[in-house]
């Protein structure tokens, strides 16, 4: 009896609030995704000829890999729609339009938590301990333009902690000023948080040159120096490429 052939399709299986969610990348995608690295539209696909519907993608442009069959996150496929949050600071809203996002956590499926504020509680109990707050939001100090890590909640409602400008690396420090500037600009300009974040990446990757070249002043920037930047971007997309040469236009 000759050995059976095994067809491996090109699929990922994903769980979703209403079942599952399968998807054939050869037949469906249409190349429309970016890396969320450097923004490029080179996302390709393989699937690993050892195990069955394990699809993973790589872009072709940095080279950054994922995996497109992942483990679905504990606050999807235990999610309680029927459940509140009980901690009154809590105001995000649900999936399904209810107070905070609930599910379950732990092995017994007596405790749950909120994905939102983190909140623990146990339902229909009436003990005042019955939940308690998990939360470890550090506290907001003053804003000091001079300190090279800003946090975005000092100018944006609703951003989480977790999202801030680092300018550790953009040198030499006459050049993170100016960006500092630039950027404090732009949130004055009311940008969006998003927007701010792709605007340093870009002087992050200008600065790389800056620093290359060893140049003392803006004023010696040339368009020798906005040339090799171009060049050195000249793979990208067009419209990445014109969103960067933009903002070096604004810069200066």
């Amino acid at each position: 009896m000759g050995k059976i052939k095994r067809q491996y399709r090109v699929i990922s299986v994903h769980q979703t609030f209403n079942g599952q969610l399968k998807v054939n990348w050869k037949r469906e995608y249409k190349k429309e995704f970016l890396c969320p690295q450097c923004n490029e539209p080179r996302i390709k696909f393989h699937i690993h000829q050892k195990t069955l519907c394990r699809v993973s993608w790589c872009c072709a442009s940095c080279q950054l890999t994922g995996s497109l069959t992942q483990r679905v996150p504990a606050y999807i496929f235990r999610y309680r729609s029927d459940l509140e949050c009980p901690n009154p600071n809590c105001q995000e809203i649900g999936n399904d339009g209810q107070k905070g996002w609930i599910y379950q956590i732990g092995k017994k499926g007596k405790l749950f938590t909120c994905r939102f504020c983190g909140v623990g509680f146990i339902p229909n109990s009436s003990h005042p301990s019955s939940w308690h707050s998990r939360q470890n939001q550090q506290k907001l100090s003053a804003f000091k333009f001079d300190e090279d890590t800003w946090d975005l909640r000092h100018f944006y409602e609703n951003t989480t902690n977790r999202k801030r400008l680092n300018f550790h690396d953009i040198k030499p420090d006459w050049y993170k000023f100016q960006v500092k500037k630039y950027i404090q600009f732009q949130i004055n300009s009311q940008s969006s948080a998003e927007s701010i974040l792709h605007f340093l990446s870009y002087f992050r990757q200008f600065g790389a040159i800056i620093q290359q070249k060893s140049i003392g002043s803006i004023t010696k920037i040339n368009r020798e120096v906005i040339l090799q930047f171009i060049d050195s971007i000249r793979t990208q997309a067009s419209t990445t490429i014109y969103k960067k040469v933009h903002a070096l236009k604004q810069f200066f």
